[in-house]
């Protein structure tokens, strides 16, 4: 086996273990914090956020709310903030279900003409997942 293989099944079992390994009485922040951490630094990011169906929803429908969970190299006070169903980024990616790659300003974007982007140290890419567990959408990464 390539030792580049054996790195991504590394990462992919630790990956795991974050999952799994939680302590009881562990706070689901932290595990949020932890996985968001070994995900943004496996893939080199700069910066990150994990934001999901709102705990007491068991299915995404149209017009829920995501909600912001952990963060990595954004400002703190987003931590908790409710992002709707089709706004922004985070919301496009939830009302499509479908991943997305931004590589450069999301304003030049088509899906993304009408948007105001309110910081001014946008990111020059973006890769964002819509994620799922056993079929159901639980949030975007």
């Amino acid at each position: 086996m390539a030792l580049d293989q054996a790195n991504q099944l590394s990462w992919i079992y630790n990956l795991y273990r974050i999952g799994h390994g939680a302590t009881p009485g562990e706070q689901l922040a932290a595990i949020y914090q932890r996985i968001l951490e070994h995900v943004v630094h496996g893939f080199d990011g700069a910066s990150g956020s994990l934001a999901l169906v709102e705990e007491n929803v068991i299915l995404f429908e149209e017009g829920e709310d995501l909600v912001i969970v952990a963060g990595l190299n954004i400002p703190q006070d987003v931590i908790g903030n409710r992002i709707h169903s089709g706004h922004g980024i985070l919301g496009w990616v939830a009302e499509h279900k479908e991943n997305l790659f931004i590589d450069g300003d999301a304003v030049g974007d088509e899906r993304f003409k009408d948007m105001v982007l309110d910081r001014t140290d946008k990111p020059a890419s973006a890769l964002c997942w819509a994620l799922r567990s056993e079929g159901k959408f639980t949030g975007v990464l």
